[in-house]
């Protein structure tokens, strides 16, 4: 098990290792989009994989709340 950061730039995107398997995760900057504008992006991600295209499966949001102490 273990978790790596993959790159920094507008967001982290962080590899996770886990006993069920290997998962990407993004975690975006609460300042630089909308939940309107992440949620765009993960709705393109799941048309891209339904026309067969190598994107993440099944992407999802994870909303924290304002000003939370990740």
């Amino acid at each position: 098990m273990g978790c790596v950061l993959v790159r920094s730039l507008v967001n982290d995107v962080y590899e996770v290792t886990t006993g069920q398997g290997r998962y990407v995760l993004k975690v975006y900057r609460h300042d630089h989009r909308s939940a309107e504008e992440v949620t765009w992006e993960l709705e393109c991600a799941t048309h891209l994989a339904m026309c067969g295209l190598p994107v993440a499966r099944a992407p999802r949001l994870v909303p924290v709340p304002h000003h939370h102490p990740y």
